[in-house]
């Protein structure tokens, strides 16, 4: 159960306010929420995957003997990724120093899910041509699949 304490009152009083006002936004403002909560998980649980995969938690250092390695985290970097149902998603992707991490929740260049992958083919095999495609995605996804896209995808599920 959700509880509220008096420190966000006021907040919840604001956003009461604001969605009175203009009612028809509501659900602009809570898809923009939403694909935030989804940038913060994604990031989080790659972060998660990358602790994993160096064997040790973040400040945490190797024994500096013989046959140690020496590979650490190296920051991370900005990469856009469209999901089915959200929209484009600006995820930080962490990275280690020796460049060996590939996260295994998104391939490395993999710019949107796979579940998109068929709605995309199945537009293409309805007779929509790959610019038709590429008009609608901007328009229900806001962001653009290239027709170069489209027949990539075409071409793969042939």
């Amino acid at each position: 159960m959700f509880k509220m304490n008096d420190e966000t009152v006021p907040e919840v009083k604001a956003i009461f306010k604001e969605i009175m006002e203009a009612p028809e936004r509501m659900f602009d403002m809570l898809r923009i929420n939403l694909r935030d909560v989804c940038e913060n998980a994604v990031t989080e649980l790659i972060k998660v995957e990358l602790t994993q995969f160096l064997g040790r938690e973040k400040y945490e250092r190797v024994g500096v003997g013989e046959g140690s390695e020496k590979n650490y985290r190296n920051g991370s970097y900005r990469r856009s990724y469209t999901a089915k149902n959200i929209g484009t998603l600006e995820i930080d992707v962490a990275r280690d120093r020796a460049g060996e991490f590939n996260s295994k929740l998104i391939d490395k260049y993999e710019r949107y899910e796979k579940a998109m992958e068929k709605g995309i083919a199945i537009m293409f095999l309805s007779g929509l041509s790959t610019r038709g495609i590429s008009m609608v995605s901007k328009a229900l996804l806001g962001r653009r699949i290239s027709s170069s896209e489209v027949s990539k995808v075409n071409n793969r599920h042939r």
